[in-house]
C-alpha cells in the first residue's frame, strides 16, 4: 500500500491529484498481477524508467479492452430486440451504431 507521501510524488507535474501518473498507475496494476514485481524495487524501478524513456512526453493512445470487430460480435450476439440503448451504454457508443452495426452484420 502506498503512503500519501508516495501518493503525492505520483502526481503530475502540475500537483493535480486527480491526474496522478499513468506509469505508476500501470505498475501498480502490473504489481497485482505479477508478485516479484511488487517484491523487487529495483525491477520496479527498472520498469518505469524504461516506460519514461519510451513514452515520456508522448500521448499515448491505449484501446479499451475489445477491438472494434469483437465489440460488433459482442453487441450482435447479445442483442434481444429492446436492448440497444444498454448495449450502448455499457460499449460506450450512440445507439444508432447499435443499430448500424446489427445491420452491417445482417440481424
Amino acid at each position: 500500500m502506498l503512503t500519501s507521501s508516495a501518493t503525492q510524488q505520483r502526481t503530475s507535474v502540475s500537483g493535480d491529484a486527480a491526474s496522478s501518473d499513468v506509469v505508476c498507475h500501470m505498475l501498480d496494476r502490473l504489481a497485482e498481477l505479477v508478485p516479484e514485481v511488487a517484491d523487487d524495487k529495483a525491477k520496479r524501478q527498472r520498469i518505469e524508467d524504461t516506460l519514461r524513456k519510451e513514452f515520456g512526453g508522448q500521448k499515448v493512445y491505449i484501446s479499451s479492452a475489445l477491438s472494434r470487430d469483437e465489440a460488433i460480435r459482442e453487441i450482435c450476439r447479445r442483442f434481444n430486440g429492446r436492448n440497444a440503448s444498454m448495449l450502448a451504454r455499457e460499449f460506450g457508443i450512440p445507439r444508432p451504431s447499435v443499430y448500424r452495426y446489427l445491420k452491417q452484420a445482417g440481424k
